[in-house]
């Protein structure tokens, strides 16, 4: 889940933006000097890019977890953040459990959310009170070709297709889809996806070929030691704006001074 922190970057944006706009109250011009928007902008976008990044550290263990990452684009409306998942596959890890399952290759499995349908590569499933097969943890039951699954004792199997047998009789096939647009999936939590418009579910496929697997299921993508080094980086950058606007405020809290002495 997605951790919101009130940290010092948050602090120290705010402040700097607060003082830079009564600088410019006297002006003619509606909103803030260019110099020290521009300032501002690099520090919000900086902020956001180490909270995806911190928030990618701390989940470097979650199951199906997939990377986020963000890009940075000027446009109209001035330098912004654009979110992107990577949803290349995460290592399998073979756990031994009746009831861990594994995409090898493209697709998710599809859950029944409060909302509507979810969409996961995180394949620890366990059964509720009534036998139906659910999510480990938030308990969301998963989809089959038939609906939702209910699992009654005996030799569990399946089949690379999804097919779910108890000892030689068939249950249910795992529902498995995949996505002709991934990047207009939203993320509950970095492993359960969703559309936000229905409209596009147009985008989901059925039609690919994967293979399901008992007794595995997929660790997170994300490459620790990428991350960490990613750190340095947007530092520097943060600091450089944090720089840039002290030198604007400076030059020009001079300037109004210059000006009343006058």
């Amino acid at each position: 889940m997605m951790n919101y922190r009130f940290n010092i970057f948050t602090v120290f944006s705010l402040f700097l933006i607060f003082f830079g706009s009564i600088l410019f109250a006297w002006t003619d011009e509606i909103g803030m000097d260019p110099a020290l928007k521009h300032s501002a902008e690099g520090m919000q976008v900086y902020e956001n890019s180490y909270d995806a990044m911190m928030n990618n550290a701390v989940n470097s263990n979650t199951p199906g977890y997939k990377q986020v990452g963000m890009a940075n684009v000027r446009g109209s409306s001035g330098l912004q953040n654009v979110v992107f998942y990577r949803f290349s596959q995460g290592v399998p890890v073979q756990s031994g459990g009746s009831l861990d399952f594994i995409i090898e290759g493209s697709g998710f499995f599809v859950l029944k959310c409060p909302w509507g349908y979810g969409y996961t590569r995180d394949g620890r499933f366990t059964l509720d009170g009534s036998g139906r097969l659910v999510t480990f943890d938030n308990k969301y039951p998963v989809m089959g070709e038939s609906g939702e699954i209910y699992l009654v004792k005996g030799n569990i199997s399946v089949q690379d297709n999804g097919a779910i047998f108890i000892d030689s009789e068939i249950v249910d096939v795992l529902k498995v889809v995949n996505f002709a647009r991934p990047e207009l999936l939203k993320s509950l939590n970095g492993s359960i996806f969703y559309f936000e418009n229905p409209l596009e579910e147009q985008y989901i496929q059925s039609d690919f070929s994967y293979a399901i697997k008992r007794g595995y299921y997929e660790a997170s993508n994300v490459n620790i030691t990428q991350e960490l080094s990613i750190m340095p980086v947007i530092k520097n950058a943060y600091d450089a704006n944090t720089k840039a606007m002290k030198m604007v405020i400076k030059s020009l809290n001079s300037g109004i001074s210059i000006g009343s002495v006058q």
